[in-house]
């Protein structure tokens, strides 16, 4: 059995899976929990913001341009032709 000098971690970090835990833990838990749950309540209940309407003076005049114009028909690329 290795000794404590040789231990990696101190056998005083070590905490079992179940069983009793130190209490200071067991309050920084609890803590975190209630913060966390008051944070997520918050989140849930607060009033959505109903995004603003976007006008076309807004959009950028190439994106704009891109979205109202109909496309144009692109022409087949030309194939170059076969070596004979």
């Amino acid at each position: 059995m290795a000794s404590a000098a040789h231990d990696p971690v101190c056998r005083v970090y070590h905490q079992p899976l179940w069983g009793r835990t130190d209490p200071e833990l067991r309050r920084c838990l609890a803590g975190a929990g209630v913060v966390g749950l008051l944070t997520l309540l918050v989140i849930l209940l607060a009033p959505a913001r109903a995004p603003d309407p976007v006008t076309i003076e807004q959009v950028p005049e190439r994106l704009a341009r891109l979205i109202l114009e109909k496309p144009q028909s692109a022409a087949a690329p030309a194939r170059p032709l076969p070596r004979a």
